[in-house]
């Protein structure tokens, strides 16, 4: 998918925040934080002999911008021209159904998220003033979860 998300950045939902008073800032018309121009995401269900199945889920996408601010949350530069490095992640689960009566069945299931482990940030230390400045974090390692889902 292919897109483009530009818009006045000094929009009313700016103006929530972690901040106690809001930021009014002059207009600028620029790339908007949700601008996403490329996007590629692919899943499916194959089913595996015994009754077990797998259900793969990939995502590729270009990462989403940020803006560079300064002590005082002004602008740096041109807003929303940086962006955060590509995001890559291959989920799957694997999964299969036991019927316990004509009414409900159970599903067990392990879920891996990130297999490939990919540095995948949701966070940017963007102010200058910050000693961590420059810093991507919140990185989602791999990880698996064990489900147990009743069907009726």
């Amino acid at each position: 998918m292919r897109s483009q998300a530009r818009g006045d950045l000094n929009d009313f939902a700016s103006y929530l925040g972690s901040f106690p008073a809001p930021i009014v800032r002059a207009n600028q018309f620029g790339n908007l934080p949700a601008d996403l121009p490329n996007r590629f995401l692919a899943w499916g269900l194959i089913q595996l002999p015994a009754g077990f199945r797998i259900a793969p889920v990939f995502e590729y996408r270009s990462g989403f911008p940020y803006a560079v601010t300064d002590a005082y949350q002004n602008y740096v530069g041109v807003p929303y021209a940086n962006r955060f490095p590509s995001f890559v992640s291959l989920d799957s689960r694997f999964s299969k159904d036991f019927k316990v009566s004509p009414k409900y069945t159970i599903r067990p299931s392990i879920s891996g998220f990130n297999l490939t482990n990919h540095f995948n940030p949701a966070a940017f230390h963007g102010n200058i003033a910050d000693p961590a400045y420059g810093l991507f974090f919140g990185d989602r390692h791999r990880r698996f979860t064990a489900d147990f889902d009743v069907i009726f």
